[in-house]
């Protein structure tokens, strides 16, 4: 880069570090392909220069270069960025043909939820649901589908 010359477009989510941990942890350990779904609400088009942009603006931002970024570091993901049925949190949803159901991230996930979220990508993917099998078949006997939630917050 020339001196006095600004970079273009946002800078990179990962560092070479970050991605080299991502690659680590996906490369060769995924079988079948794995939609990621990231649901944002972008901006208006029509928001002036200079306006406020409104809240949750940049977070959904950041949620999109996430995932760009991961896709581009593995084959087998499949992105879909999409504005329909957003709320002010941008959600990351992890499905695959080899695995039943799907998972779903509020917000853009840091530190452990990142690494939750390359794990369900990789067990999505191969379709181990990482139970043990006695209970992967009590699972599998429940009469109607669960949506079960769980929460974390950062300490």
């Amino acid at each position: 880069m020339e001196i006095g010359q600004r970079p273009t477009g946002p800078a990179p989510f990962f560092d070479d570090v970050d991605r080299g941990y991502v690659v680590a942890q996906l490369e060769g350990r995924m079988d079948a392909p794995v939609d990621l779904t990231v649901t944002v609400r972008r901006s208006s088009p029509l928001l002036l220069p200079g306006a406020t942009p409104p809240e949750g603006a940049e977070e959904a931002r950041r949620a999109e270069q996430l995932a760009r970024e991961v896709a581009a570091l593995e084959p087998r993901i499949r992105l879909t960025v999409s504005d329909e049925g957003a709320g002010d949190v941008p959600a990351f949803t992890v499905a695959s043909r080899a695995s039943a159901g799907s998972v779903r991230f509020l917000g853009v996930p840091r530190v452990n939820g990142f690494r939750a979220l390359l794990e369900a990508l990789r067990r999505a993917s191969t379709g181990d649901p990482g139970v043990a099998p006695e209970w992967a078949r009590a699972l599998d006997r429940l009469p109607r589908p669960v949506h079960a939630q769980v929460f974390a917050t950062p300490t």
